[in-house]
């Protein structure tokens, strides 16, 4: 059973992120009334702290006030390169997710 069929309101949106007509990240939008989660933010390597992600986050929360949704979040992992631009753009540590793994 995935998310969609407990939440019917969901919607998501799929985002290339393209320089000079190459695309060089992607992202997903998933959201409700209530929530925009901010998912898969990834950048090309050579294309990192350019300032691409900042900005394609930066549209992203333009696209959650625009829709008046009240609460943004991002999934991310500990440590994870961007996690200081991701503070500063006013996101907050609300918690840390276990993975456990059985062979």
């Amino acid at each position: 059973m995935n998310y969609r069929q407990v939440y019917n309101d969901i919607k998501v949106k799929f985002y290339y992120i393209k320089m000079n007509d190459e695309i060089v990240g992607t992202t997903q939008g998933v959201y409700n009334d209530n929530l925009y989660g901010i998912y898969s933010l990834a950048i090309k390597k050579d294309y990192r702290n350019k300032g691409i992600g900042k900005e394609v986050l930066k549209k992203q929360l333009e696209i959650c006030k625009n829709k008046n949704i009240p609460v943004a979040y991002l999934q991310t992992e500990q440590d994870f390169y961007p996690s200081k631009m991701y503070r500063k753009l006013g996101f907050k540590d609300l918690c840390e997710v276990y993975y456990y793994i059985k062979k």
